[in-house]
Formats: C-alpha cells, sequence, structure tokens
C-alpha cells in the first residue's frame, strides 16, 4: 500500500512500502523514498462554469497541455508580480508629489463669446 504525503528524515516524500521477509517468515515493511523529481495534478473542469469552458477550448487546441498551464500559471505570477511592484513604486512616488487643486474657471469673455456666436446663428435663422 502507497504511503503519500509522508516525508522521509532526509526531507523527501516516500513513495512506496516495499515488503520484505525475515528468515524467520515475518513480515518487514520498508520504506523507499520518491526518487522522481515529478509531480501530479488533477484538474476537472466544469462546462457550466464559462471561464472554465474558455479554459477548455483554449487546452484542447494545445499540443502539450502541461505547458500550456505551466506558461498560464508562471505568466499570471510574473504579470501579478510586475503590477504589484508598479503599484508600490506609483504609490512611494505620489506620496512625494505635491497634488493642488485645480479649478476651472469660465472667464466672462468666453461667454460673452459664446453668446455672440448664439445670437448670430439665431439672427441667421429669423432671416
Amino acid at each position: 500500500m502507497p504511503v503519500r504525503n509522508r516525508i522521509g528524515q532526509n526531507g523527501k516524500p516516500y513513495r512506496k512500502l516495499k515488503h520484505q521477509t525475515e528468515g524467520d517468515g515475518t513480515l518487514q515493511k520498508e520504506k523507499v523514498e520518491h526518487s522522481s523529481k515529478k509531480r501530479r495534478l488533477h484538474i476537472v473542469l466544469s462546462l457550466d462554469n464559462p471561464m472554465q469552458q474558455e479554459t477548455w477550448s483554449i487546452l484542447s487546441h494545445a499540443k502539450n497541455k502541461t505547458s500550456a498551464v505551466c506558461e498560464a500559471v508562471c505568466g499570471f505570477h510574473r504579470r501579478k508580480s510586475l503590477e504589484d511592484i508598479l503599484r508600490k513604486v506609483l504609490r512611494e512616488e505620489l506620496k512625494h508629489m505635491p497634488i493642488q487643486p485645480t479649478a476651472t474657471v469660465v472667464e466672462d469673455s468666453d461667454v460673452s463669446k459664446d453668446a455672440a456666436v448664439l445670437n448670430f446663428l439665431l439672427a441667421l435663422q429669423n432671416e
């Protein structure tokens, strides 16, 4: 029977139990350490979920699904990390910048020009 998620004394996980019989006929179990550098991931996608359906449509066309998943996960984390760094830098820089409120002042001359243009247009309409 395999042992899962158990760590040996050297920090490596055990892979399975190896059964050996001693000279007196007693069964001895020896722990064999997991030597493979591979890890297994099982994903179940629900095609009722739009995001998971989109994921499946992308993965179903990928020649190497493992590479596609790795690229997606690593790319997401790289972009997330870059975004976090940019936000931090921007926050720090904006702390030191003086922000002055600006108010838009409508000048009387602009209002009078607008009124003159409207009056001219009304005069053309009335002719």
